[in-house]
């Protein structure tokens, strides 16, 4: 930054000289290209660290991001869709178990009803069959009796009503004969009915190859499931990774001072058109700045150092800066003076 500036002498008068100031320097540029909107500060203004200073266009990156969160969003839905299709299968999955488990033990207890009801009935044939015969010999005795009978009263040894009563008892025997090989029978069908459910109940399991095939076919769905979740929460990292850059760039577009300080150099305007890497600030600390200018040869002895200055500068003339000469490097030389130090 160019200025001017006057060294008081003891004389009381003053030195007219020109100098530039000097210092730390920062420039300032540009992480990203594009178009400026603004700058907020002139050369010669203050800035605060962290202060927004220039402002690039974000028009088209805006639409970037905008695009960015529409595939983001369209990834989070793919994956949960597929979240949604993995706990479908697992319920399919753990229906056909749950049914297949339910129609064993149904199976299982239709055989164990079936072996009990033929156990039962053919207790209950053992049992007639044991009448039956007890039935039958006492039709065999009464037989016996009524022909003995017979021959008595032929022989007039016993009387008429002696073998009617004989009789009676025998035809009594023929009926319960009768009714015992009726139960028999009846038992008997009960007895094959029995067994005939018992070998249905045996034979009516479930095919264990079917629902085989059907659990192998939903494990393979489960699979295909599991591996489009895979794919689709890679795309959503990977959307999101895409927006997380765009929203670094659109942050890029603010440009911020470094630090507190004076800017010295402002290199662009509102419309131009930069790059990435272009400086476009240049900001001094003015805590640490000097002024170095050339002395004339003829006033060269005039200059001290301690010496009180101010300093003018050319972007704003009407707020002089104090200064003191703190060095007077006499080791160079031109046609034009020394150079002086003001601090």
């Amino acid at each position: 930054m160019s200025s001017k500036y006057f060294v008081s002498t003891s004389q009381d008068r003053t030195i007219p000289l020109s100098g530039r100031i000097e210092g730390d320097e920062t420039d300032i540029g540009t992480k990203v290209g594009g178009r400026v909107n603004f700058v907020a500060v002139q050369e010669g203004k203050e800035v605060n660290k962290d202060q927004n200073i220039v402002r690039l266009d974000d028009q088209e990156i805006q639409a970037q991001l905008k695009g960015a969160t529409a595939r983001l969003v369209s990834a989070q839905q793919q994956e949960l869709k597929a979240r949604l299709q993995i706990n479908l299968v697992e319920s399919q999955i753990l229906e056909v178990q749950l049914n297949l488990k339910k129609a064993q033990e149904d199976t299982r207890g239709q055989v164990l009803q079936a072996e009990a009801s033929v156990a039962a009935n053919v207790a209950q044939l053992n049992q007639a069959f044991a009448k039956l015969e007890e039935a039958q010999s006492e039709l065999n005795l009464a037989k016996a009796n009524r022909d003995r009978f017979a021959q008595l009263v032929e022989q007039g040894a016993v009387s008429k009503q002696r073998f009617d009563q004989a009789q009676t008892t025998f035809e009594k025997a023929q009926a319960t004969v009768k009714a015992s090989q009726a139960s028999v029978n009846a038992i008997g069908k009960l007895v094959n009915v029995a067994q005939g459910q018992l070998v249905q109940a045996q034979t009516s399991t479930l095919n264990p190859e079917i629902i085989n095939a059907q659990l192998s076919r939903l494990q393979t769905q489960l699979a295909q499931a599991r591996l489009q979740l895979a794919m689709v929460q890679a795309e959503v990292e990977i959307a999101k990774a895409f927006q997380q850059e765009i929203k670094s760039k659109i942050s890029d577009l603010k440009i911020a001072s470094p630090i507190d300080g004076v800017v010295i150099t402002r290199l662009v305007e509102p419309g131009e058109i930069v790059s990435a890497g272009q400086t476009l600030l240049t900001v001094i600390d003015p805590n640490n700045v000097y002024l170095r200018g050339y002395v004339p040869q003829g006033d060269i002895g005039k200059i001290r150092v301690g010496q009180k200055a101010k300093v003018f500068l050319d972007s704003d003339p009407d707020q002089p800066l104090s200064a003191t000469v703190t060095t007077i490097d006499r080791a160079i030389a031109s046609k034009s003076g020394k150079p002086t130090k003001l601090k």
